[in-house]
């Protein structure tokens, strides 16, 4: 028999990406002969894309090699294979159970609509994609296959659909520029993400409607009118963000609290982005996670206490039986609630809070690579750059996959290429992107100059660090100008650190990342890159959050203790972490042997609470709407799930919903069609203020500054009650508004009533380029109204007295605005705010 799968496809096929491997089958693949490579990647990708000719074995033979494969190692196993039609999927259940000698229904089975041929013991499924899909859906996880084959591309898309939502909407958290970007082209998009075309053609309906609409102004589209650089793209979809907002008032949401205390503890330290939590399951359950992946859902099938308490023999495991702990499903790993947090270990840190670094690669602003340049340091990368050189290193006889530890080349100018430790990144093709672990640079290098890493040459830490500037976050500009940065930004951060030695100041570490203050030497003296990113407009300062905060107290404390030598290694914590050694090694055995043991079938059932987050973020309304009532985001949304990765910021961000319902019981509210507005503070009552009907601004109570606003449709001058209470808006300032902010308010106001509502002598008569000059004007105006260089001045939100009350402020105290009166005025889309004189 031929190779079904060689080294080469293997390496040819890789996609840039550390979890996607794409492979060729090109001969007749036979179950009597599993193939160890493409076990290999199996293990090692979390997809893989399979390509063969049609009888090549992908839907028949590759499954029952899986499952032939981990039987044999005693390992769980559970497959399920999707098939576009239901003939598909029972006529291929029956002949993999005819070649495989069982009785369709134990072993092998299928599901196809309300048929279902299988049992719990089955370990092979051919289902329709609907009956999948509805299982993803009602479980909200897949953990009860191992496997999952997706049989044709097409229905790939399916289950891609979302992360394709996310894909066109270019990374902003909205479903209306998803949705536009979608329109833009119709049938190839339609094909790529398994769209409906309809729904694509009601859009473009709109679109001609609306062109036909605007074009009573005298305004009209252009097929060259999309902005091709970076800035003025980024540019025209907040503005877009910020035209939504006003077409959808006053249904605005905004964030609830977060207890960043509460939540700390809950992650214990595991980083919010990627951690959720389970709760409901003793230790014991979570001993047996592994095997839980053959029960279906959340309902898992664990071993009782007794019986793991029958292996353990001797050893006592009654004070693990309420101890949380860390399951990493991937790595297949258990370990204690702490052990994969913030442990800071003292000899591997720095001789001093203060130390000078190189910089060697820049990610992103504030956020970049180095290595130490100390006399020590420095000593120990020549020792292993020598030692390695020395070595006859031999070329790679395994398959290559991300992470892999290797030896890669690199030379630096004219001198002689030399091989340094190194990672791989991404196989693109027959070149190799390798990151280089001493020293944090990465590189391009032919796969084919790659050489295994001696085992004893890979245990010395790496020397590389990775670092992110403390205390700062992107200003407004930075928000909307560029993707979190304006290109300006990342230009600006890279020109100062790019290859330079800079000096740091180490404030805390946080999942192995260094936060640290960063200075580099000009010619009068050295500067704090924070403060400079900060004058020009780029950044803004920010509290450090409290888990940094906390590794700070401790490193502050540690290097004092160090300085003074009262610096002693804790005993009583050596002894601590000896047992927590000890217990953590118990938990392996355990693993291993009840994932190894056939005959240990968990017979108890426990039920999983989750996932969730402590830092999810639930939304309430800034009107009276949602009153007592609970809010959620329909399932379909690109917001449907949101964690809040700055829980320290206080300031509010701004939710905009399409459609707003309620159930039966009119108790909760469903939203659809949600767009989240930037981090920007100030935003939710510049959005609000800006196109409110009415607003009636609140001062403190000696008039000298404006504390907030209430926004709505005014007030009845009979009853002198609120017009539609339900949808006025009350709100208190986060940041220090002025009379200047409420007069750029009613200068945009003015300028679109003047656009829109003007008589013959408007746009009408107006040439395309003088529109557009005026268009342009209120794009920038609208932008700056955003933008403060130096930002406002933040302050604690306080509401008024009498919430939501109207008419509160004497008319003498009150500047009244309007519109000029005459001939050519039709009447005025937004009236113009009065502003509240204040006491100076």
């Amino acid at each position: 028999m031929h190779q079904a799968i060689t080294s080469a496809q293997i390496s040819q096929w890789f996609t840039v990406g550390a979890q996607f491997a794409n492979v060729r089958i090109t001969n007749e693949v036979k179950k009597e002969e599993p193939e160890t490579p493409l076990i290999s990647l199996i293990e090692n990708n979390s997809v893989i894309i399979i390509r063969g000719a049609t009888g090549s074995g992908k839907t028949t033979q590759l499954p029952q090699f899986i499952l032939d494969y981990y039987a044999e190692r005693k390992k769980p196993c559970n497959l399920v294979v999707t098939q576009p039609r239901k003939i598909g999927a029972t006529s291929i259940a029956r002949w993999v159970a005819c070649e495989r000698k069982c009785t369709l229904g134990s072993l092998v089975g299928y599901q196809v609509g309300l048929e279902k041929m299988a049992t719990e013991h089955t370990k092979l499924i051919y289902v329709t994609t609907g009956v999948l899909l509805q299982k993803l859906v009602s479980a909200k996880t897949l953990t009860e296959y191992t496997h999952i084959f997706i049989d044709e591309e097409c229905i790939l898309s399916s289950f891609l659909c979302y992360r394709s939502k996310l894909g066109f909407a270019k990374n902003v958290p909205s479903d209306f520029i998803a949705y536009v970007n979608a329109f833009k082209d119709e049938l190839a998009w339609g094909k790529e993400n398994c769209i409906q075309i309809k729904r694509i053609r009601e859009v473009a309906e709109l679109y001609e409607d609306l062109k036909k609409r605007v074009s009573r102004f005298n305004m009209h589209t252009s097929s060259s009118s999309d902005p091709m650089d970076y800035t003025s793209l980024h540019k025209q979809r907040f503005i877009l963000q910020v035209v939504i907002a006003g077409a959808f008032f006053p249904n605005y949401f905004s964030q609830g609290e977060i207890d960043e205390q509460l939540a700390s503890k809950e992650l214990s330290g595991n980083d919010p982005k990627t951690t959720i939590v389970e709760t409901g399951v003793l230790p014991e359950v979570l001993l047996a996670l592994l095997r839980s992946r053959q029960s279906p859902g959340l309902h898992l099938q664990v071993h009782h206490a007794d019986e793991v308490q029958l292996h353990a023999k001797a050893k006592p495991i009654s004070h693990l039986r309420y101890t949380r702990v860390n399951v990493d499903v991937q790595s297949h790993t258990v370990s204690f609630v702490g052990v994969l947090s913030n442990i800071i270990k003292p000899e591997e840190l720095p001789s001093s809070r203060d130390f000078i670094i190189n910089i060697t690669e820049v990610i992103d602003v504030g956020h970049f690579w180095g290595f130490q340049t100390d006399e020590i340091s420095m000593e120990k990368q020549c020792r292993l750059t020598a030692a390695l050189n020395l070595r006859d290193l031999r070329p790679i006889s395994v398959s290559l996959y991300p992470n892999f530890i290797c030896a890669a080349p690199f030379k630096d100018g004219d001198q002689q290429a030399k091989y340094y430790r190194a990672k791989v990144l991404q196989m693109p093709s027959s070149n190799v992107e390798v990151f280089f672990v001493d020293f944090g640079n990465s590189s391009v290098v032919p796969s084919s100059s790659l050489r295994e890493l001696p085992n004893d040459l890979m245990i010395p830490p790496f020397q590389a660090q990775e670092f992110c500037i403390a205390g700062i976050c992107p200003s407004a500009q930075s928000l909307i100008l560029g993707d979190r940065w304006s290109s300006r930004a990342r230009n600006r951060f890279k020109t100062l650190t790019s290859g330079r030695s800079a000096i740091v100041s180490l404030y805390s570490i946080l999942h192995g990342v260094m936060r640290v203050n960063l200075h580099i030497s000009t010619d009068t003296s050295d500067v704090s890159v924070a403060d400079l990113l900060v004058q020009e407009g780029h950044a803004c300062h920010t509290p450090e959050s409290f888990e940094s905060q906390q590794s700070h107290e401790f490193l502050v404390t540690l290097y004092e203790d160090i300085a003074s030598g009262r610096y002693m290694p804790n005993f009583v914590s050596g002894s601590v972490n000896s047992r927590m050694e000890e217990d953590k090694q118990m938990i392996n055995e355990l693993l291993q042997h009840f994932c190894a043991s056939n005959s240990c079938i968990p017979k108890c059932k426990a039920i999983v609470h989750g996932p969730s987050s402590p830092h999810k973020i639930n939304f309430h309304s800034m009107s009276g709407v949602s009153s007592y009532r609970g809010v959620s985001i329909e399932k379909e949304s690109i917001n449907c799930v949101m964690v809040n990765e700055k829980p320290q910021d206080c300031h509010e961000r701004m939710l905009v919903a399409a459609n707003v319902s309620l159930n039966a019981s009119g108790s909760h509210i469903l939203l659809k069609e949600t767009s989240l507005m930037p981090h920007i503070h100030g935003l939710p009552s510049l959005i609000t203020m800006l196109f409110t009907p009415v607003m009636e601004l609140r001062t403190n109570d000696d008039g000298t500054c404006f504390t907030g606003a209430l926004c709505g449709l005014g007030w009845n001058s009979f009853s002198g009650e609120a017009v539609l209470p339900e949808h006025d808006i009350e709100i208190a300032f986060d940041v220090k508004f002025g009379i200047e902010d409420i007069t750029e308010i009613n200068a945009l106001r003015g300028a679109v009533n003047r656009m829109v509502c003007d008589g013959p002598n408007g746009l009408l008569q107006m040439s395309p380029e003088h529109i557009n000059s005026l268009q342009e004007e209120v794009r920038e105006r609208l932008i700056q109204l955003f933008i403060r260089n130096p930002p406002r001045e933040e302050c604690a939100p306080v509401y008024h007295d009498q919430f939501k009350k109207w008419n509160l402020v004497d008319s003498s105290q009150q500047m009244e605005l309007q519109e000029k009166d005459d001939q050519k005025y039709k009447g005025v889309l937004f009236q113009l705010h009065p502003i509240t004189l204040l006491n100076m």
